[in-house]
């Protein structure tokens, strides 16, 4: 197998995976569990955007080609206290393999969604704003979502913050910009994290499909499957998608320090992993903007909610 990692820079945390494969020259598929399977893929070769490294057998030395570098290196503690030197820092997209790390001291792929969506405030008196703004409990997301509610507002989706995560959010499925505004809904005002159980609680309320159709409860999981394996393989928030995957799969770090993989030819196996285990998260309200009641000069308001999905 050639696996090419691309990326202008290498972060010292996330040299794992790439050491691990220059040295074991093996990649094992996992099962949902992360266990290693008996499948696994020969690696012949590692390519990372500007540095090559080729003919990984023990016998042969390892060629380094990098504008900043031109030196012949023989085992990869060489390579890594060089890469650490030149301050070369980070890859995590794979040409074959994008990675997860769940490592608890190093963080690679693990958070695959971090973006505001716009939702205007209909029906709310605008002098609730510094009232509503002013809550600050440990549930404070939550509480104003309610407030506001309780006061008469009512949440109508506007979309994503920047337009092509929109775009992207179509390219997947045309309903997929209106279940993100229920997901979002339902993780912030009913503090549901995992993204299989919140899909469980949009399907028994009923009122998501009842808006836009979607179908029985089995063609929104597909939906919603569908979804997180676009967004760890094929786009990102801020630049257009074309509908074609950047990677073929996913090469987990696991906390172990061991590395298995995923990969598009064992589809299910990938889509249900993710659907089990991926959950949103709530980032800093005050970092990523979000969170507040604010006026526009059309004199509407608006409230944003962030979008991320972890491992």
């Amino acid at each position: 197998m050639f696996v090419k990692f691309i990326s202008n820079e290498i972060k010292y945390s996330e040299l794992s995976p790439l050491l691990q494969l220059l040295t074991e020259k093996r990649l094992f598929l996992a099962d949902l569990k992360l266990n290693p399977r008996e499948d696994c893929f020969d690696v012949t070769s590692i390519t990372v955007k500007n540095l090559s490294l080729e003919d990984i057998s023990d016998n042969e030395i390892i060629e380094i080609i990098n504008k900043k570098i031109d030196i012949e290196y023989k085992n990869a503690a060489e390579i890594l206290r060089k890469l650490t030197k030149e301050k070369l820092v980070p890859f995590a997209l794979f040409y074959c393999f994008r990675v997860i790390d769940l490592s608890k001291k190093s963080v690679i792929f693990s958070t695959l969604v971090n973006t505001n969506f716009i939702f205007k405030i209909e029906k709310l008196n605008i002098e609730k704003i510094d009232e509503i703004n002013a809550i600050n409990t440990r549930t404070k997301l939550r509480d104003r979502i309610i407030s506001i509610e309780s006061n008469g507002g009512v949440f109508k989706y506007m979309g994503a913050e920047k337009d092509t995560m929109t775009y992207n959010l179509k390219m997947v499925d045309s309903l997929m910009p209106e279940i993100i505004a229920y997901i979002l809904y339902a993780f912030y005002k009913y503090k549901i994290s995992s993204i299989s159980k919140i899909v469980d609680f949009i399907h028994e309320q009923n009122v998501l499909n009842q808006q836009i159709n979607y179908g029985d409860k089995a063609v929104l999981i597909n939906k919603v499957q569908k979804l997180l394996v676009d967004v760890l393989l094929g786009f990102f928030a801020g630049s257009k998608w074309d509908g074609n995957y950047e990677a073929n799969g996913s090469i987990v770090l696991k906390n172990t320090g061991d590395c298995v993989a995923f990969h598009i030819i064992e589809l299910a196996t990938l889509r249900t992993y993710l659907y089990e285990n991926i959950k949103l998260d709530t980032p800093s309200t005050t970092r990523h903007r979000f969170g507040k009641l604010y006026l526009e000069k059309n004199n509407k308001l608006y409230f944003k909610l962030n979008l991320q999905l972890r491992f």
